[in-house]
């Protein structure tokens, strides 16, 4: 699978990240899904995802979480998806993009395959 297409899903709900996930295979995305901070960070150094789509309630401290991820993995893009209630500066310093929650499964596609034509090697 081309690594353009790797996606990393950090959800700690499990129906919505089954749901994205499902989804973004589904799209054609190599894409793996997990609940917290740990299992990103390990996942990240194996994986190394096109882009890492991140629930803020992952973690109590984003700025320290997303350097630890970008220093794991030098992912292109980090699109933190929320509602516009939980979305605090911390998380406005560190994010690439941001989807408000709910969005349609396939916005979060078209934004992916959007950015994957543009920066294509």
């Amino acid at each position: 699978m081309n690594a353009r297409k790797r996606v990393l899903i950090i959800e700690p709900d499990p129906a919505a990240r089954e749901a994205t996930l499902s989804y973004l295979t589904s799209c054609g995305h190599e894409a793996l899904a997990v609940a917290d901070e740990r299992a990103a960070v390990l996942t990240a150094a194996s994986f190394r995802p096109l882009a890492i789509v991140v629930d803020p309630l992952v973690s109590r401290y984003p700025r320290s979480f997303v350097d630890v991820l970008r220093q794991t993995v030098p992912h292109d893009i980090l699109v933190v998806a929320t509602s516009a209630t939980r979305l605090h500066d911390a998380w406005l310093e560190v994010f690439d993009i941001s989807l408000l929650k709910p969005f349609a499964l396939d916005e979060l596609h078209t934004l992916l395959a959007t950015w994957s034509l543009v920066h294509a090697a």
